[in-house]
């Protein structure tokens, strides 16, 4: 299965937020003889979850723009109006909004051009 930049971020997203939530299921258990059992299988569903993060960030073969690695997105060649307006609107939050910002409102790679 592959996935789009977008899409791989927000599933690592999510399963550090599952494994964080298990995690704290497990500290605050009133009583860890009792609930042994139900612990062992948060542990189990933590040790998943976290290969399962390890597979998505070991993968370095996406279905997104041109093939880009994770982590990278496409970018025009030249900034267009929306891209300068957006970066704008948000000129006074600095440099890493303005960027956010662009990568918002960035076009999308026309059909033909290194996209399928």
């Amino acid at each position: 299965m592959t996935y789009t930049t977008d899409d791989k971020t927000l599933l690592i997203e999510a399963l550090d937020l599952a494994h964080d939530e298990l995690h704290n299921r497990i500290a605050t258990c009133p009583d860890v003889t009792t609930y042994a059992e139900q612990i062992s299988a948060l542990r189990d569903k933590q040790t998943a979850i976290a290969d399962l993060k390890a597979r998505l960030e070991a993968d370095q073969v996406i279905s997104g723009p041109a093939g880009l690695p994770f982590g990278w997105v496409a970018m025009p060649p030249e900034l267009n109006m929306s891209m300068i307006d957006a970066a704008e609107a948000v000129e006074e939050d600095g440099y890493d909004a303005m960027y956010q910002a662009m990568k918002r409102t960035r076009p999308s790679i026309p059909k033909g051009e290194g996209n399928a």
